[in-house]
């Protein structure tokens, strides 16, 4: 007696899951644009256009230029002044001059002010902003009990520097990171026209 071969068992795959773009929900995100750059951000964010001069931030150190857009985190604002804020700040570079000597200049000048200490990012060095390399200083400084962590990129255009901070009042390891994430999601879209 002859068998016939059993039908064969066709397993149906278990669909997977396609991954966002970006770990963060696109219900919490914003788009922001202006004549020099665009980008998004999260929800939570107050948005100033440029040169504002209701945002400000602390620690005041000044970097020179013009701020092209700020955004402050509302949960940490206070006397007026944001100490957790997003800026974007454009200068030109003057006749003679470059990136590393005016880089060199701005910290030193801040230095005197706001002593700077290797803080917990510590990233130094070249960074890519969507397809534009940085210079990127990561420091902490003090202003009584409160630790700031700044995180600065600095990032060339022909004649002008856009930089980039990135300024963090310290609480909770969690707090912190959730604050970066956002940032890094502005990095990772932010285009310079």
């Amino acid at each position: 007696v002859i068998k016939d071969n059993p039908p064969p068992i066709v397993e149906t795959p278990t669909p997977v899951p396609t991954p966002s773009p970006t770990p963060i929900p696109a219900s919490l995100l914003l788009d922001f644009e202006n004549d020099e750059v665009v980008f998004n951000y999260l929800k939570g964010l107050t948005v100033y256009s440029k040169n504002d001069p209701a945002f400000v931030v602390y620690p005041a150190i000044d970097f020179g230029g013009e701020t092209v857009v700020g955004l402050g985190d509302s949960r940490f604002f206070d006397f007026g002044k944001y100490f957790r804020s997003i800026r974007i700040t454009r200068l030109v570079i003057p006749p003679g001059s470059n990136l590393e000597v005016i880089f060199s200049e701005t910290y030193r000048k801040a230095e005197s002010k706001f002593p700077q200490e290797e803080g917990i990012l510590g990233a130094n060095g070249l960074v890519d902003v969507n397809g534009w390399t940085g210079r990127q200083k990561t420091y902490r400084v003090y202003s009584g009990e409160p630790a700031y962590e700044l995180r600065d990129i600095w990032i060339q255009k022909d004649d002008e520097i856009f930089i980039l901070s990135i300024w963090t009042e310290y609480t909770t390891p969690n707090d912190f990171a959730a604050f970066q994430a956002g940032a890094e999601l502005l990095l990772k879209n932010l285009h310079i026209k």
